[in-house]
């Protein structure tokens, strides 16, 4: 990452919250700055993760309605860009996960905004799996687990490929296994060897 893009990394989430600002004037100029942004770099490809994490977060969270506003708006400006530039979106954002503090339960579902628009093809769906460890820890929340799975299942119908499904079917029997049984240490592969989560007790 270019010394540039670590100043504007967090400069840029600023701009970005008045994309849906209620001032007409305001949101139009943020609008305008993007979409010149977006013409003349990838800047918004590489940020992107940082942009949702950031808003996403407990100090500086917005509206979940204004926050998927955002993401809509910045997400058809990636259109223009070609595929191969998005296919590592869910990495990078899935890597966020490490950030959230365990007990918060709104992160993963603004998170999930993001990762059901880039799971919606096979290898999204694949990338879901690849990444379990950094989001399947949050899966002991119910709340967090349910609109997980709504995600899921939703992803599942709406697609005619079999091994997609497939796919779909097997992360919704993780998702019910940690609901009936609590986290695995394999769920937990990147915490600490010994710790309590969400009541249940991860040990050697």
């Amino acid at each position: 990452m270019s010394n540039d893009m670590i100043q504007t990394r967090g400069v840029l989430s600023e701009p970005a919250r008045c994309i849906c600002d209620p001032v007409r004037a305001v949101k139009e100029v943020a609008q305008s700055f993007f979409k010149e942004l977006n013409q003349r770099s990838d800047t918004i490809i590489q940020l992107l993760p940082e942009f949702l994490y950031r808003l996403s977060c407990t100090g500086e969270r917005m509206p979940f309605k204004s926050y998927k506003t955002v993401f809509e708006f910045l997400i058809q400006l990636l259109k223009e860009k070609p595929k191969s530039n998005t296919e590592t979106m869910i990495d990078r954002v899935c890597i966020k996960f490490s950030g959230i503090d365990m007990n918060d339960t709104e992160a993963p579902k603004y998170l999930l905004v993001a990762l059901s628009k880039f799971a919606q093809n096979d290898g999204g769906i694949h990338k879901l799996q690849d990444n379990w460890r950094h989001w399947s820890k949050f899966l002991c929340h119910p709340q967090v687990a349910r609109e997980y799975r709504q995600m899921i299942e939703h992803l599942e119908s709406s697609s005619k490929n079999e091994e997609y499904k497939h796919h779909c079917s097997e992360l919704l029997a993780s998702i019910d296994k940690i609901q009936e049984e609590g986290l695995s240490k394999d769920d937990m592969a990147s915490a600490p060897a010994t710790s309590k989560v969400c009541g249940f007790f991860i040990g050697l």
